[in-house]
């Protein structure tokens, strides 16, 4: 059998077993479209962290009652004994007190190892299908078809021009990840600034994050897709290859040949830190 047969079998395969035959640019009403293709739950869980995405494409979580803090890979934990993550380590609340995080954030808690941990999380840092726009994050516009909204034109930008056309590797890049030399996409940075403690961001003081990344397709193959993630500060790579490779997931199940072997960009994405929180012995208001 040939090579690229049996990549199209494959690829079929992983459209069943995914949830999300649906026929190319005919996305299955079942699933969300994210990025051009059907999202598939296992898609979701990695987009976010293990939480579901919305009908308007946005990674949603779970309202938590009082006395409770939402946990960033889905449910609600218990403020009482939560345990800071950030400054100043190791604060924790005990009967009549609670957590307050400064105005600009707000409380979430991270899972570990060791249990959750409570974090104030910068208000701007928005959850995988929105953007932060005008004092808040809104959902990405949805696109049509074979298409990715790109926030530099702010329009859709179609990835398969015609029937049996090639795939515009370097238009999803751009959209996708960001510009090259210019500011990471929200689908990654977004995401990533959900977890500053991943890049060393530090109480109150922005990370500046600059990473390269490299996609190579065998073949012009998009199912062949490979991504290599360099960051300038080694220790933030896998953070970042975190939340780039769910989206080269979905990039491998749009139709080929891809129009290039290779992209890179290189991009910034800037990190707010996490606020530092206070320990209040009056009840809440």
């Amino acid at each position: 059998m040939r090579f690229d047969k049996a990549l199209a079998i494959l690829g079929s395969l992983a459209g069943i077993f995914s949830g999300c035959a649906s026929t190319p640019g005919a996305p299955d009403p079942g699933c969300a479209s994210t990025l051009g293709v059907c999202a598939s739950p296992r898609d979701e869980r990695a987009l976010c962290h293990g939480s579901p995405l919305g009908r308007d494409g946005v990674c949603v979580a779970e309202p938590c009652g009082a006395g409770q803090t939402t946990l960033d890979s889905g449910g609600c934990v218990p403020t009482l004994g939560l345990n800071v993550a950030a400054h100043p380590a190791g604060l924790t609340v005990d009967e009549g007190e609670h957590f307050e995080c400064p105005a600009h954030t707000r409380m979430v808690a991270l899972a570990s190892a060791s249990g959750p941990r409570g974090l104030c999380l910068a208000r701007n840092a928005c959850p995988f299908g929105s953007r932060w726009l005008k004092g808040q994050c809104a959902a990405m516009p949805r696109c049509a078809g074979q298409a990715i909204f790109d926030e530099t034109t702010g329009t859709c930008t179609q990835l398969v021009a015609r029937s049996g056309g090639a795939l515009d590797v370097g238009a999803w890049a751009r959209a996708a990840l960001g510009a090259d030399g210019g500011r990471a996409a929200s689908y990654w940075c977004g995401p990533l600034a959900q977890r500053p403690l991943d890049v060393g961001a530090v109480s109150d003081s922005p990370s500046t994050v600059v990473a390269t990344i490299d996609l190579v397709f065998v073949g012009n193959d998009p199912r062949s897709a490979e991504v290599t993630v360099r960051t300038r500060d080694l220790s933030q790579a896998p953070a970042v290859e975190g939340v780039v490779r769910p989206l080269v997931d979905l990039l491998r199940r749009l139709p080929g040949p891809t129009s290039a072997s290779r992209v890179t960009v290189q991009t910034r994405c800037a990190v707010p830190g996490p606020g530092t929180a206070a320990r209040v012995s009056a009840p809440r208001g």
